[in-house]
């Protein structure tokens, strides 16, 4: 047979916990006052209107981005462009040299 384990170690936590008993006198009343109950219906107003405004240069750098990738995606097919331009110029300028051959041959 095996030997029983010890019992686990109570923790302070799982003792219960004693009511507590106010302090003598009478009752003192504390207020929490939080730091949104300050606030006057301006600052709420300036705070959405920040929020806004926040929004919208979010939404303004999301577009620059955009528009960044689309002048770079233009940069490319123009650079493209250019290429298949000078290649069509090279071979016009071949067939301008061999044009008056051509004639003869006509």
């Amino acid at each position: 047979m095996a030997p029983a384990s010890p019992a686990p170690p109570t923790l302070e936590a799982d003792s219960p916990i004693p009511p507590s008993t106010p302090p003598p006198g009478p009752p003192v009343r504390r207020s929490v006052v939080l730091p949104s109950s300050r606030m006057s219906a301006a600052s709420f107003l300036n705070c959405d209107t920040l929020t806004a405004g926040i929004a919208a240069l979010y939404g303004q750098l999301d577009l620059h981005a955009a528009v960044v990738a689309d002048y770079h995606s233009l940069e490319v097919l123009c650079r493209d462009q250019n290429l298949q331009i000078d290649r069509l110029q090279t071979q016009l300028q071949s067939y301008v040299k061999i044009a008056p051959r051509l004639a003869t041959y006509v």
